[in-house]
């Protein structure tokens, strides 16, 4: 079988002014494509609206019944943002780990 992907890169500051957009093209990823792949590799900074989206893309990949993954490395900026916010007990360093953290949480 052959897997159609998606990657979506965003960029930069990735919050409360470019969720909008970005959830946008997660909901037509996940239309079109398995798996949907988030590549964070460019994000700089992030805020509590882009943490919303990965929490409700995580719940409607899997009620799609579609691959939802995370890829690249993350900035310091978004691992401390992720700690502070309570949303990983350690900083991480890659996106994978993020999303074990994220699935976790939504399996208790």
């Amino acid at each position: 079988m052959s897997e159609n992907i998606k990657v979506l890169s965003p960029e930069g500051v990735v919050g409360i002014e470019s969720c909008n957009e970005l959830r946008v093209q997660l909901l037509q990823a996940f239309d079109t494509a398995d798996p949907v792949v988030l590549n964070f590799a460019h994000i700089e900074r992030i805020d509590l609206t882009f943490v919303q989206l990965l929490y409700a893309g995580v719940r409607e990949a899997r009620l799609r019944g579609i691959g939802f993954r995370f890829n690249g490395d993350l900035s310091k900026e978004v691992g401390e943002y992720l700690v502070t916010g309570g949303f990983c007990k350690e900083v991480p360093s890659q996106a994978r780990e993020l999303e074990n953290n994220l699935v976790e949480l939504q399996d208790k």
